[in-house]
């Protein structure tokens, strides 16, 4: 009753790119790590993400160098982005 009706998975083996396209489509701050059997072997959070990624001069890449700062932060600015969000903020008395 309490969780989403949808849940969004990535496999083991998948490059944390795709994961973290994933993340940033469907607006999750966490993946489930689903085996090909389809069990849960782990959970993938922004938190690793954060805590994982390097400072790069830039994040033009190669995916099998790792993860830079700007990958994680335009995910997290994708997950958090709402509709609307370009909007002037305006306080009305």
């Amino acid at each position: 009753e309490v969780m989403s009706k949808r849940v969004f998975a990535c496999g083991p083996d998948e490059d944390i790119a795709d994961a973290l396209q994933t993340m940033r489509d469907k607006k999750v701050r966490r993946l489930p790590v689903v085996d090909d059997k389809g069990r849960l072997v782990g959970i993938l959070s922004m938190d690793d993400v954060v805590l994982h990624a390097e400072a790069r001069k830039t994040d033009r890449i190669p995916k099998k160098l790792g993860l830079g700062y700007g990958q994680a932060v335009d995910t997290l600015k994708a997950i958090y982005k709402r509709p609307g969000a370009g909007k002037e903020l305006i306080a009305h008395p």
